[in-house]
């Protein structure tokens, strides 16, 4: 592996952290028929929406090249469009489950790449979705889908940037990690005693 590359070292180093928040709630009901459900579904959205709105000013900090085809703003609006769906006009005040840090270079692209990179399962969740139950709105995950299509094209652009403006690859994971950390807590504020055997 070439670790001279941000995004190897990224996927090597927050891969436990990527898999410790698959493996919790409400993330770890999806893919299972017999336990997902609408309530399953708001939660995720909403955990997801408290992340979005932390990642905000984080993102449009950077500088437009690297933002890629990401509008910040975008996907919480897409989640407020099936939260709306689902029956709730707008979403309960749920914090984003980690304090608030410098608006620096390496953190904001830590938030961008966390998001950018969720965004290459959105073409997976948004099919189970409509095979699981076409009445789900699926405004956010079709849109993460389309977003995710412009991955590779990202990390280009990215890469390309690093070349003449070097940042520190610990200070991006770190921040990333932390990123995974803080969507499994948020999560967790969710959960009414629900448990999923894995």
């Amino acid at each position: 592996m070439n670790m001279n590359n941000l995004f190897s070292y990224l996927k090597e180093n927050t891969h436990k952290a990527h898999r410790s928040l698959e493996n919790s709630y409400p993330f770890n009901t999806y893919f299972k028929a017999g336990v997902f459900n609408s309530t399953h579904y708001k939660n995720g959205l909403l955990t997801l929406h408290a992340f979005h709105q932390y990642c905000l000013p984080y993102c449009v900090s950077l500088p437009l090249s690297l933002r890629g085809e990401l509008n910040p703003q975008t996907p919480i609006e897409l989640i407020n469009a099936d939260l709306s769906a689902l029956g709730k006009s707008s979403p309960l005040p749920i914090a984003f489950a980690l304090p608030a840090k410098n608006i620096n270079f390496a953190n904001a692209l830590a938030c961008t790449y966390v998001i950018m990179g969720s965004s290459m399962g959105g073409s997976i969740i948004s099919k189970w979705l409509q095979h699981h139950d076409a009445d789900l709105p699926i405004s956010y995950y079709s849109g993460m889908a389309t977003l995710g299509m412009k991955w590779a094209q990202w990390q280009q652009q990215v890469n390309a940037y690093l070349s003449t403006n070097p940042v520190t690859y610990s200070e991006v994971s770190e921040m990333a990690e932390q990123l995974f950390l803080g969507l499994q807590l948020t999560g967790r504020r969710l959960n009414t005693s629900f448990e999923v055997s894995q």
